[in-house]
């Protein structure tokens, strides 16, 4: 069965996969830092310190910031933007 969709859709489909993927290799830097780390300082520190890399390539998006808002991932790791 085929689809057919506007190029409008298409744009925001192809954004929308691209924030999913982000926000998926977020979430597994910090199961690995997690995992590697023991002090909760650190960890939080390692977390902001990662959201602040993700920040400086350009891969926090508004998509990306909307979808971890929506997983209330500012408030469990207490970051600020």
């Amino acid at each position: 069965m085929k689809y057919i969709i506007s190029e409008q859709q298409f744009k925001e489909l192809i954004s929308k996969k691209k924030a999913d993927r982000i926000v998926s290799k977020l979430h597994e830097d910090i199961a690995r830092i997690k995992k590697s780390l023991k002090s909760q300082r650190l960890i939080e520190e390692s977390i902001k310190d990662k959201v602040i890399i993700y920040k400086k390539k350009g891969l926090l998006t508004n998509k990306v910031i909307e979808k971890l808002s929506e997983e209330n991932f500012f408030e469990y790791n207490s970051i600020v933007l």
